[in-house]
């Protein structure tokens, strides 16, 4: 009965070609993904090695999938897209997988932490190493260097981590990497810690900001 409710009052149906009751078909999903790794530079995130992404962010479909993912509250996207990340890359390596976070408020916006949720479908072991200290605008309704700045200080490590990182293998999970700010305040906070390697795995970068990475 539950869930004859809430297909009643949230349809499923594919964000690609409309098909019901799935979130992205089989079809859609065949067509999306564009899966590579890239390398953000230097001076924008020393601290960060790989930069593995499923596609690119102005790709129509995925756009549509990633707004309708954050801004309609559809934590199911989530699990499809860390379940692709699974699919394409191999996660065995890492030791565990960090979570950007969000800051509370924006929590209970939302309803679900979109990084947290894909990478439970990611198969791997997460901590919770990190907090959102302040409130910050949305990356995607800023210019890019107001994102620089927008970010910066945002994170803390948590002060209930069970575990320490100190050589472990780490891969930061976030939902579209544009300026690479948000990573590297992540990785920068991490780093704290020694790990033996950062690394971090994306749905999309924008290459319309191509000088931010070196693909390959």
């Amino acid at each position: 009965m539950l869930q004859w409710v809430l297909d009643a009052l949230v349809p499923i149906h594919c964000v690609g070609c409309g098909c019901y009751n799935s979130w992205l078909c089989p079809d859609c999903l065949a067509a999306q993904w564009h899966p590579g790794c890239a390398h953000l530079p230097a001076d924008i995130a020393p601290t960060i090695g790989q930069l593995l992404f499923l596609g690119e962010y102005h790709a129509p479909l995925l756009q549509r999938a990633i707004t309708t993912m954050k801004y309609q509250s559809i934590s199911q996207l989530a699990t499809i897209f860390g379940l692709a990340l699974r699919r394409w890359f191999d996660l065995e390596s890492y030791d565990y997988i960090v979570p950007v976070p969000l800051h509370r408020r924006r929590l209970r916006e939302r309803g679900f932490n979109q990084s947290a949720v894909m990478a439970a479908a990611c198969n791997r072991p997460i901590i919770p190493a990190l907090q959102r200290t302040y409130y910050t605008k949305p990356q995607a309704s800023l210019r890019r260097h107001e994102r620089l700045t927008n970010v910066q200080t945002a994170f803390t490590q948590t002060l209930t981590m069970s575990r320490s990182l100190a050589g472990a293998t780490i891969l930061l999970v976030d939902d579209v990497c544009t300026t690479g700010s948000t990573l590297q305040q992540c990785a920068a906070v991490l780093q704290n810690n020694q790990p033996k390697r950062i690394d971090a795995a994306v749905i999309a970068i924008d290459l319309l900001q191509p000088n931010n990475y070196r693909i390959e």
